[in-house]
């Protein structure tokens, strides 16, 4: 495989992306936390008690919160010290922050043109994740190469934790798919339930084999990450 060097730049571009995921953090996490704040309260105002619908929705609101408190985590760890594998996840947070957007965007979207259309949770997840992947892969290789690494090849950016993440992310949207009958547009019966639980998990498992196979991670042992010295 390849391998990359580069003369370490005066401002680092991993310094950019760390504030980068910190302001995207901190914003979802804001609107996130605004709307559970709203809900409570309006409530309150209201008199009404809580009910089953505002549990969930406070539930929504928790887990929508997640990819900000990722992106906080990462963004916050890569500031304090850069290293290859924290340019990798503060990027893959950034990745997985853009695909939610993307989700979101892509099923807001098609709920204006078609609004009386299921909605298209699952295949949009999963088109995310086919977009997302290759941006992950070309924005982490640019960066760690302006910044100085030595990148032996894509398995140094493509890792097996990555490759985890994006066999299970394929594997969650086909499953929604595949077992509600959508791909096929066939009614739900036994056997499209069956293939919901089986063809999604054949599908992220032959993902993640072939991947670590043609990224050399079945017969190479990871490396650790180090820079090259500046010169003197």
């Amino acid at each position: 495989m390849e391998t990359v060097t580069n003369e370490p730049r005066a401002f680092p571009a991993s310094r950019l992306v760390a504030y980068s995921t910190i302001l995207i953090g901190a914003g979802w996490a804001l609107i996130a936390f605004s709307f559970i704040a709203w809900l409570v309260v309006s409530e309150w105002i209201a008199g009404t008690g809580t009910t089953a619908l505002s549990i969930l929705m406070v539930f929504m609101g928790m887990i929508a919160s997640i990819p900000a408190l990722i992106c906080l985590y990462y963004g916050r760890r890569l500031l304090g010290h850069t290293s290859m594998e924290r340019v990798r996840g503060a990027v893959g947070a950034l990745a997985i922050a853009m695909g939610v957007m993307l989700e979101f965007g892509i099923d807001f979207g098609v709920a204006l043109i078609m609004p009386n259309k299921f909605a298209l949770t699952s295949p949009t997840m999963f088109a995310a994740v086919i977009v997302m992947l290759p941006i992950y892969t070309i924005v982490c290789r640019q960066i760690l190469i302006h910044d100085g690494f030595v990148i032996r090849g894509y398995g140094d950016i493509l890792t097996r934790r990555v490759l985890i993440v994006s066999a299970w992310l394929i594997y969650f949207s086909l499953s929604g798919s595949f077992a509600s009958g959508r791909v096929a547009g066939a009614p739900s019966t036994p056997l499209t339930m069956l293939l919901g639980f089986v063809l999604p998990i054949l599908i992220a498992w032959g993902f993640y084999r072939i991947a670590c196979r043609v990224l050399g991670h079945t017969t190479r042992s990871r490396g650790a990450p180090f820079m090259i010295p500046p010169q003197n």
